[in-house]
């Protein structure tokens, strides 16, 4: 048998080495708020400061010189440009796909919208989320008058829905790998800081500058479902949930009929005791896109994601431009008139056997 010896100098020297051998440092998954990194902007001051040129022409050709379509890089180089900002958002109900807001950590009322390349954004950046970004190096733009933190992107898909109106430069979705890279999560997620601005239609409609309105995080209260789509047009009820042709009817009373995979939101008025109206938008690839919408007795609070979308030049006033986005159905908080609430966690779908004409 042939045996192996370890004499005591090699004996000395590995136990040398193994004692005084560096220890990994912990990967820390945060840092504490007081660790991180001050501030350098706000979001606005980020707008104001870098959304201002367009570096990338020529713009997708519907923006018809409006600005509507535009990209600004922000430097590189230099000293760290960083804005904080808490993540309003979640995506787990598909409404907010590879989309995160973040309202402004000391100036709530500002928001932005974020374009990730990423479908599962709402595990890693999760709603109330405060965080520091590192903008140097991406670009800031605005897609349909939105502003977005984002990348350039150029588009010449001759199969998109209208390709003709969108051939140019856009916001593109910043790579996963690259945001990272650009984040510092500060704390854990905290939901209850989360600064819920309260205001009414004529409020929001009398806003100054639309463009940085858009990404607010906003609750409007004492409205209801009234029934009607984006164009007034009484939506029909009466149709046989059971029907597949009623996920095509623009006017189902579904949050959102598809639209043949084109990808447009679609909106349903609520009204307030007033008869202001405005705008509840939903994509058709959210999860609750077909549950039924509640019916006019409920009324109560909205919470969601102000936005101002202008995809064309002769669009600029119209009021259908505005729109509150919900992450999901838990931001509708709504009683009937005897003290019922609506229930978000069981809502009626036309594809999963809703009785006609229901109302719920």
């Amino acid at each position: 048998m042939k045996r192996h010896y370890i004499y005591p100098a090699v004996a000395a020297f590995i136990l040398l080495v193994s004692c005084n051998a560096p220890v990994p440092e912990e990967n820390k998954l945060f840092v504490s708020e007081s660790d991180a990194a001050a501030a350098t902007h706000t979001i606005n001051e980020l707008l104001d400061q870098y959304m201002v040129e367009n570096d990338f022409t020529p713009v997708r050709t519907n923006d018809g010189g409006a600005g509507l379509y535009m990209i600004d890089s922000i430097p590189s180089e230099g000293p760290d440009i960083i804005i904080r900002g808490r993540v309003v958002t979640e995506d787990y109900a598909g409404n907010f796909y590879k989309t995160i807001v973040i309202q402004d950590a000391a100036h709530p009322e500002q928001g932005l919208r974020i374009s990730v390349d990423m479908s599962n954004a709402g595990g890693q950046y999760a709603i109330g989320q405060l965080m520091n970004i590192r903008v140097n190096g991406l670009s800031i733009g605005k897609y349909a008058n939105q502003p977005q933190l984002c990348v350039p992107s150029y588009n010449d898909n001759i199969y998109a829905y209208h390709a003709g109106q969108k051939v140019g430069w856009a916001p593109g979705r910043i790579p996963a790998a690259r945001f990272a890279k650009a984040v510092t999560l500060i704390g854990l997620p905290d939901k209850s800081k989360i600064d819920t601005i309260e205001i009414t239609i004529p409020e929001i409609k009398a806003l100054a500058d639309k463009v940085k309105a858009d990404g607010m995080f906003i609750r409007i209260k004492n409205v209801r479902f009234n029934g009607k789509d984006s164009d007034g047009t009484d939506l029909n009820p009466s149709l046989d949930p059971s029907d597949p042709n009623l996920q095509f009817d623009n006017y189902s009373n579904t949050f959102a009929p598809s639209t043949g995979n084109v990808g447009f939101p679609r909106s349903r008025q609520i009204e307030d005791n007033n008869g202001n109206i405005f705008y509840v938008s939903t994509s058709e690839y959210a999860k609750f896109a077909y549950a039924l919408i509640p019916c006019s007795t409920y009324e109560g609070s909205v919470t969601g994601v102000l936005g101002y979308y202008q995809d064309k030049a002769s669009g600029a006033g119209d009021d259908t431009n505005w729109s509150l986005s919900i992450s999901s159905l838990a931001a509708l908080n709504l009683v009937d008139d005897e003290g019922n609430a609506w229930d978000y966690n069981n809502p009626r779908y036309w594809n999963k056997g809703a009785d006609n004409n229901s109302c719920k």
